[in-house]
């Protein structure tokens, strides 16, 4: 049986700045991050890459852990110090905001975007406890690959969502179909 690949390739920054909204250039506040540049996706390791948009004067992330499936570049995390959640919605919408999906335009701890256009999503995510705003980028998976994984997973795909792309699924799921824990105490 074979399995998709993950490698997490972590890339840190420099120490970080106290609190990232309080971070000063030339004795101005910094307002707007510095965003992941998803034209990543789809590159393998051996291709150069630059893995953030430009600029050097906006708020930096603290780290950026990129995913490999099948040698690609397909996912990205990245982590910021504690930054208002609202400048990073305007940041995110200064390039997305035709993308951000309305049901979580007023959430204060989570927002999402779905760039059908370029086929990625964005989940931004901040909560009161922690010490960091996390934004989290992922390439959409072929219609394909997400109906043989729910395959394999032991999921029955729901009718009328078959598409002729995906692989045969069959209208019911035996339980022999579905794979079973590996650990025999659960």
């Amino acid at each position: 049986m074979k399995h998709a690949l993950w490698l997490i390739v972590t890339f840190a920054f420099a120490a970080s700045n106290a609190l990232a909204e309080e971070a000063t250039v030339e004795g101005t506040i910094k307002s707007e991050l510095r965003l992941f540049d998803p034209q990543v996706f789809g590159k393998t390791p051996a291709e150069p890459v630059k893995l953030l948009l430009p600029g050097a004067e906006l708020i930096q992330p603290r780290y950026i852990q990129v995913d490999l499936q099948s040698g690609h570049y397909f996912s990205a995390t990245v982590t910021y110090d504690k930054v208002d959640f609202e400048i990073a919605r305007r940041s995110l919408n200064k390039h997305y905001k035709e993308y951000e999906l309305e049901d979580f335009t007023n959430g204060r701890e989570l927002a999402l975007w779905r760039n059908t256009k370029d086929e990625f999503a964005i989940q931004l995510s901040s909560f009161d406890d922690a010490e960091e705003l996390r934004i989290i980028y992922i390439k959409f998976q072929p219609k394909s690959t997400v109906f043989e994984n729910m395959k394999k997973a032991g999921i029955a795909v729901c009718p009328g969502l078959e598409d002729a792309s995906a692989p045969s699924t069959p209208e019911k799921l035996e339980p022999s179909d579905a794979p079973q824990p590996r650990n025999e105490a659960f």
